[in-house]
């Protein structure tokens, strides 16, 4: 720049299109994209990779983590629980996301209630909730998407805030003709004012655009900054970046031995965390 500071990465892009763009409208007979300028090519795309590392990439509408201090937050405001219809689903929905690391919208939209199983473990006697992803019709397997190497667990804790207490109530509130393990896992809310029994949930599928609004509304509701679906998922990776787990650990479905896998789950869990592990 004329300031002597760098551009962000992103605006080379943007510079060479006004470019190609000028050069087409002059009626220049080559362009951009020749062979001519693959040198010009490489030393863009390496100098994007260089202020990337130097963290000079902007993204003003990035995703940002939930913190330890958010997380109380949301509890104290109501917004995680079993107040209300939207807030007991969207807490299992907090739970899946940071200690299943469920990804996306699309996953789960998919979720179906037979893939989340409540086991009890035969060493301690202590119920948890295991993440089984079962194929089925439509999850065959065949679309190039592995299927995960590990199962990992959610362990109950004797607090107002256990996973498995919420799950428990989550079961109580769904309708009998959608108990079934191909049932859609997350249901439309009854609203609070139309509730007439133990029922909270129409028995179908919550949806897409509600679902992809559940922590931005939350958020919200308590008085916290923007927040997306994806904040969820940067806690648990930051998590177990300042817990030192390696990099090609941090997707605990790669995770092979089950030791692993329930140390790396305590590190992402705060409803099982003894206070001797840093969550955030």
């Amino acid at each position: 720049k004329e300031n002597g500071q760098e551009y962000e990465p992103g605006m080379f892009d943007g510079i060479r299109a006004s470019i190609e763009r000028h050069l087409k409208e002059k009626e220049y007979s080559h362009s951009l994209r020749d062979k001519e300028f693959n040198l010009s090519t490489r030393a863009l795309s390496a100098k994007k990779v260089q202020l990337k590392k130097l963290g000079k990439e902007h993204k003003p509408n990035a995703s940002k983590a939930v913190s330890k201090d958010e997380e109380h937050l949301l509890w104290e405001q109501g917004q995680l629980g079993d107040g209300t219809p939207r807030i007991l689903i969207f807490s299992l929905w907090y739970y899946l996301t940071k200690c299943f690391g469920l990804r996306g919208r699309n996953e789960h939209r998919q979720l179906q209630l037979g893939d989340i199983l409540m086991k009890k473990d035969p060493v301690d006697n202590r119920q948890y909730l295991e993440f089984s992803e079962r194929l089925t019709k439509t999850r065959d397997g065949t679309k190039g998407k592995e299927n995960r190497k590990v199962k990992p667990r959610m362990y109950e804790n004797k607090s107002d805030r256990c996973p498995i207490r919420l799950f428990k109530a989550y079961l109580l509130r769904r309708p009998e003709n959608v108990m079934e393990p191909e049932s859609p896992f997350y249901l439309t809310c009854i609203p609070m004012e139309r509730v007439e029994s133990m029922i909270w949930y129409y028995a179908r599928p919550m949806g897409e655009n509600t679902l992809a609004n559940l922590m931005p509304m939350a958020a919200k509701e308590a008085g916290m900054d923007r927040k997306t679906n994806h904040s969820v998922r940067k806690t648990t990776i930051k998590t177990l970046r300042k817990a030192g787990v390696p990099r090609d650990k941090i997707n605990i479905y790669l995770v092979t031995k089950v030791q692993v896998q329930l140390r790396l789950t305590m590190m992402i869990s705060p409803i099982i965390s003894k206070g001797n592990i840093q969550m955030y």
